[in-house]
């Protein structure tokens, strides 16, 4: 008897596709919070390159008595000012009319598909600004050199937390004006929240067994050593800028990949193996951001491949990466950023578009109209206020030993 099969008839079937695209997590916008708008003049977006704060310096006490028959001499005041500088960045992709047309998925939904992953690039990239300001803040404070920094060492305790806390609060800055408590804001990743909580003789593990369970069981810390703690995932980290791995993986990858690969060729394996991590990118060692430097647990390692686990919504890369583009598995380097609503200024062009940018209507483009073009944009600007109203510290975690 003769059996027809899918292979027999291979011209007539076709892998089945869902309708909704598999997304990965929404981008959230974390370090927004330490920024206020700044007023401008009415009507207009923007007067001049940059904005200048002003501000009065204090003046000093007096001890002076009051004399009967002379007069006071008084004291000189002074002012200073700080600045915000307006930039702008956009972006956005061009579909084919036949793309459009031919898509059996969401892709052309304004609920999904490039809709949903151009206002996702909009959201980052305004983070991404926020963030490059804030992270450069002068007042960095380590237990060691960031290079230095070791995963075998926890180094986020309470009696560290309280030591920062008393140290924003001897600066006597408003972090958050209006509020009954005026404790400063301190994000930070969501791993760090392990070493705090559950290292040993930590004060948390005892109230977290006895009394608030909510600790080890959600990982809900609101308020500690007169900090607010927000620890969340969308947190920065200088990846692989910490010590050397004691297992050193220090290469480059020997063929490009692109976004969602979950393979990649190394130049040299060394003793990469299943269970270790890799950072794939530039090595964020001093004050320059690389956004697209990513973290990747590494699954199995067949000669020169590494298989991976990585943030892009199908588990493989988040982003692509070039030929010769780093790979390391040395410990990294956790900033937490401690400040207030009044930490940064911002500004932005409020007759063009709100404070999250712009995302612009889909335009029809090209001599026969076969293009579709969307995009987004954003003018303005981030600026540290006063450097007395930033902290960064940076430490290493216990996830990584």
């Amino acid at each position: 008897m003769a059996y027809i099969t899918t292979s027999d008839m291979s011209s007539s079937v076709r892998a089945q596709y869902l309708n909704e695209y598999l997304k990965g997590a929404a981008q959230r916008r974390v370090y927004d919070a330490y920024a206020t708008p700044i007023g401008k003049e009415a009507g207009a977006d923007f007067v001049g390159t940059s904005y200048v704060i002003p501000f009065l310096n204090p003046l000093a006490p007096t001890e002076t008595v009051i004399s009967q028959t002379s007069d006071i001499t008084g004291q000189a005041m002074s002012d200073g000012s700080t600045s915000v500088t307006i930039t702008s960045f956009g972006d956005g992709v061009v579909v084919s009319e036949l793309m459009e047309m031919s898509a059996f998925t969401n892709f052309n939904s304004t609920l999904g598909g490039y809709y949903y992953e151009v206002g996702q690039a909009a959201m980052a990239s305004l983070e991404l600004l926020a963030k490059k300001t804030c992270l450069n803040g002068t007042w960095v404070v380590r237990s060691a050199a960031r290079a230095s920094l070791n995963a075998g060492t926890s180094d986020l305790t309470y009696d560290l937390l309280v030591r920062d806390g008393m140290r924003l609060k001897n600066t006597k800055g408003q972090w958050f004006p209006g509020t009954t408590i005026n404790a400063p804001l301190a994000t930070a990743h969501s791993w760090l929240a392990k070493d705090l909580i559950s290292a040993t003789s930590q004060p948390l593990l005892a109230i977290s067994e006895y009394q608030d369970k909510s600790y080890i069981i959600n990982n809900e810390v609101g308020m500690l050593g007169g900090v607010r703690l927000s620890f969340t995932e969308f947190a920065h980290v200088f990846w692989g800028a910490g010590l050397t791995n004691t297992t050193d993986v220090t290469t480059t990858i020997s063929a490009a990949v692109k976004a969602g690969d979950k393979t990649v060729d190394l130049t040299t394996v060394g003793s990469l193996a299943a269970g270790m991590h890799l950072t794939i990118g530039t090595v964020e060692t001093s004050s320059t951001l690389y956004p697209q430097t990513e973290y990747v647990e590494v699954a199995s390692v067949a000669s020169s491949t590494a298989t991976i686990i990585g943030e892009g919504p199908g588990g493989g890369f988040k982003f692509p990466h070039a030929i010769l583009s780093g790979a390391t598995n040395a410990d990294s380097a956790f900033p937490i950023l401690y400040g207030g609503a009044n930490s940064m200024g911002k500004i932005y062009a409020a007759n063009k578009h709100g404070p999250a940018g712009m995302l612009l209507e889909p335009e029809v483009d090209g001599f026969l109209k076969q293009w579709i073009k969307l995009g987004y944009k954003y003018y303005g600007g981030y600026g540290i206020v006063s450097q007395n109203r930033l902290m960064r510290r940076e430490v290493s975690s216990s996830m990584e030993s």
